[in-house]
């Protein structure tokens, strides 16, 4: 573990203190309502805030600390994402690393490693019953781990997903509902001359508790990035493919899908036409009924919008510019942080957005956030 001077004044303090431009007001213990619902202030959550940063060559995992952010960090692979599952947090770090760690929340030092195949590029991890299971992006397969010591206790083969001409089926996300497990597939081809990549549709697989393939659903549109459970309906967002500029297209090809469980197919739900282009990340607030999207038009220009599920209504956070440093939501205070690389750590509470934690020269640039519940040391 590093120490490094980083601000540890209290979230509420650097509320105050620090501001966004022309876009930063008053702090979110301010807690306007809205939609009839209030918001508590940050002080009195009981999630544990963690954020990794990244400058793409090393990575670091601060946590909150004294209402404060920690000036000590742990050093992870630079391409890692983290993940909460209930009150525990994981660390997946990336391809050439390869590894899942389990961090303990009341004292964040690690309990256990484990290392898996290489190149394996594990990208999600969610339980299911007593089971847990991590996503592989990297690998024609997934697996099953211990939740004792990470150990790999099974292994469910993918391979029949693979495009032709593909390393693997580029499993990038995971969900579940009651006791299906739902599996996220890319399926890209990737040119190593022209260092791009082609896309079919994606694909949505559904397997049992124990890892059993139970059904197959094929989406509308390309490059799928995240799934997310709201009011027992799945909604699916996709990028789709770029374009000449390594951006996206504010069209019909991408966007929100809506999967009808019952019937096993996905349609097109809000395009990429009214979102503002395709979508990078996004997360639920099961009780106001939104979803909050990162919609990536270009390289540093990654906006956040609302979307209102009832109304299908999209509404700009205005004051986000790159939300590539993830979302997450908090249900308790009931609102969203945003890593926006140009920035700083970003929460908006429904009405107005802050700054929660401006990048010092010490600090990297958020990557990652999450919040572990019931978990405040």
């Amino acid at each position: 573990m590093k120490n490094k001077i980083l601000y540890t004044v209290s979230i509420m303090a650097m509320l105050a203190l620090f501001g966004c431009g022309d876009d930063s007001s008053s702090g979110a213990s301010d807690a306007a309502k809205k939609d009839g619902d209030s918001v508590e202030s940050a002080d009195e959550t009981t999630s544990q805030l963690y954020v990794f940063g990244s400058d793409f060559q090393s990575g670091e995992l601060r946590w909150r600390e004294d209402g404060g952010i920690s000036e000590d960090y742990l050093s992870y692979h630079q391409d890692s994402k983290i993940v909460a599952v209930g009150s525990n947090l994981y660390v997946l770090e990336g391809a050439g690393a390869d590894n899942v760690s389990l961090l303990d929340p009341t004292t964040n030092k690690v309990k256990w490693q484990t290392s898996l195949e290489d190149y394996s590029n594990p990208r999600d991890i969610v339980k299911l019953g007593d089971k847990l299971w991590v996503a592989l992006e990297g690998a024609e397969s997934f697996v099953q781990i211990s939740s004792k010591d990470g150990k790999v206790k099974k292994t469910v083969k993918t391979n029949a997903f693979t495009s032709k001409g593909g390393t693997s089926p580029n499993l990038v996300d995971f969900e579940t509902s009651g006791d299906t497990l739902f599996a996220l597939f890319q399926r890209y081809v990737y040119d190593a001359e022209t260092y791009t990549s082609t896309y079919p549709v994606g694909l949505l697989a559904l397997y049992s508790e124990g890892g059993d393939l139970l059904d197959t659903i094929p989406l509308k549109t390309r490059n799928p990035m995240q799934m997310k459970m709201l009011d027992g309906e799945l909604y699916v967002a996709t990028q789709g493919e770029y374009n000449e500029f390594f951006g996206t297209d504010a069209d019909s090809n991408r966007g929100i899908e809506k999967v009808n469980l019952k019937e096993k197919k996905s349609e097109l739900w809000m395009s990429g036409k009214k979102l503002g282009g395709g979508v990078a990340a996004m997360v639920a607030d099961s009780v106001r009924g939104n979803l909050y999207v990162a919609v990536y038009k270009n390289w540093g220009e990654v906006p956040v919008v609302k979307v209102n599920v009832k109304k299908a209504s999209v509404e700009t956070i205005e004051g986000v510019e790159d939300a590539e440093g993830s979302l997450a939501f908090d249900a308790v205070q009931g609102v969203l942080y945003v890593g926006d690389r140009s920035k700083c750590l970003l929460v908006y509470n429904g009405s107005t957005i802050n700054c929660v934690e401006c990048a010092s020269n010490d600090a990297l640039l958020p990557y990652g956030i999450a919040l572990v519940e019931g978990a405040k040391p």
